[in-house]
């Protein structure tokens, strides 16, 4: 996070385009990078407590799905999850996804880097009532 806040202080309209892409990618890289390491770290922590013994879960498969990284970044903060697929489609995979750079993308790095803030970055939320995601065999038949 400090490198992406660096690198926000640094930015300037009246920097050269090459200077305001690098910074760009910087930002998004390393918050996408610590915002993977928060939700990943979130995640380990509730499957390694065993708690899928609760009678939402009708068995491993589905409380990992539950509770894995992508599904806690959804329900925990949906704009989050919106603005890191932005960020992945046009900065961070641009070039795969045929698209061009442009340095007013910033809004959407700075956006992506206030949002991750929002998150209390010392523990891991409550989260009351999550949908529960069903495994390939418990989402033919729900329970």
């Amino acid at each position: 996070v400090g490198v992406a806040s660096e690198g926000l202080e640094k930015y300037k309209d009246d920097l050269l385009w090459g200077e305001k892409i690098k910074i760009i990618q910087s930002v998004a890289l390393n918050i996408r990078n610590a915002e993977t390491a928060y939700f990943e770290n979130w995640s380990y922590s509730i499957l390694q407590s065993n708690k899928c013994t609760l009678p939402i879960f009708p068995c491993r498969e589905c409380f990992n799905k539950t509770m894995s990284p992508s599904h806690l970044r959804l329900v925990a903060n949906p704009h989050l999850s919106k603005l890191r697929e932005e960020i992945n489609k046009k900065i961070i995979h641009s070039t795969e996804n045929h698209f061009l750079v442009v340095p007013n993308i910033i809004d959407i790095a700075k956006d992506y880097y206030d949002e991750f803030l929002k998150l209390n970055l010392f523990y891991f939320s409550e989260i009351e009532n999550i949908p529960v995601l069903f495994c390939k065999i418990h989402n033919k038949v729900k329970p």
